[in-house]
């Protein structure tokens, strides 16, 4: 009987990995200005404004200080594109640049005797992007992440934090072709944290 109850002790004491919920809203800078094409006499430009970014995230956080989450992450920016004849500007339009990327997320927290946890990761999916100008444009890729924050615990179910990522599409497969050109961004997120 001694035996039993132990057993079930230590089974009623079991505590399963923490599920946390993430949602963020922040700012998505290119990290370019924009792109230029020129074959004399025309020219072309595009460029990218600061824009905003979102995410929402599912996960898991294990007692080693690891973190694992699913995340579905969005942007949105706006762009001026124009054409020119020997210098002259001829043709000039705004367009909206939709992206839209779905992320397998993995944290390490640095954990301390303090309110604040700051952490890093990374991540991996694959995105998608739309942009609505002159001619739409439809593209996939591969797509990743890479950065870090700081977390705040207001309790030990609620955090607040601020983070940053740089955060890209490489490779884009463009209106069904094969594109080497490169999305990018460096995005800073305020958010929140809940633990389930």
């Amino acid at each position: 009987m001694l035996n039993e109850l132990t057993r079930f002790e230590r089974f009623t004491v079991f505590k399963p990995p923490a599920l946390p919920e993430v949602f963020d809203f922040g700012a998505a800078i290119p990290t370019a200005e924009g792109v230029s094409y020129s074959s004399y006499p025309y020219s072309a430009s595009e460029k990218m404004e600061t824009g905003f970014a979102l995410g929402v995230a599912v996960g898991y956080a294990f007692k080693n200080n690891l973190r694992i989450e699913g995340e579905l992450a969005y942007q949105g920016n706006k762009a001026t594109y124009s054409e020119s004849y020997m210098g002259d500007e001829y043709y000039s339009d705004s367009e909206n640049i939709h992206t839209l990327m779905g992320l397998i997320n993995s944290y390490y927290d640095f954990k301390n005797s303090s309110d604040f946890t700051p952490y890093i990761g990374a991540g991996i999916g694959v995105g998608g992007f739309v942009n609505e100008g002159a001619s739409e444009v439809i593209g996939a890729a591969f797509a990743y992440q890479v950065g870090g924050g700081i977390d705040y615990s207001i309790t030990n179910k609620i955090s607040v934090g601020v983070k940053y990522r740089y955060m890209g599409l490489a490779n884009e497969i463009i209106n069904n072709s094969i594109g080497n050109s490169e999305v990018a961004s460096h995005n800073i997120y305020a958010g929140a944290r809940f633990y389930f």
